[in-house]
């Protein structure tokens, strides 16, 4: 059962700038991925996103643009924020934030 997985998966925290391509929507959504792990990601927004909803995560480092299909599992409210836990629903290798050194590989506004 993959949606039970993803709250035993190991986590790493990160702070990656992107946007959400939701289906039927004609502009993407700012967001930040705040921690991800083989299973999905959380990310935050100012957009709430209801629980089964298949969006792509798009995030570019200096060399790559990453288009990532997940599905959105949950979403919490936080000071004008939304939490928006998303479970991986990709074919291939996974999150491929998982397959490289986010510190060293990513160009965010983070300090």
């Amino acid at each position: 059962n993959t949606s039970g997985s993803i709250d035993r998966e190991l986590r790493y925290r990160c702070r990656v700038a992107g946007e959400i391509l939701i289906p039927g929507q004609p502009k993407p959504v700012p967001a930040l991925a705040i921690n991800y792990s083989r299973a999905g990601c959380c990310l935050m927004s100012e957009t709430e996103l209801r629980s089964g909803t298949d969006v792509f995560f798009i995030f570019k480092n200096p060399r790559h643009l990453h288009r990532v299909r997940l599905r959105v599992r949950w979403s919490s409210s936080n000071n004008h924020q939304f939490l928006i836990g998303c479970q991986n629903s990709s074919r291939t290798n996974g999150w491929s934030m998982a397959n490289f050194d986010v510190a060293k590989h990513l160009a965010t506004n983070a300090t």
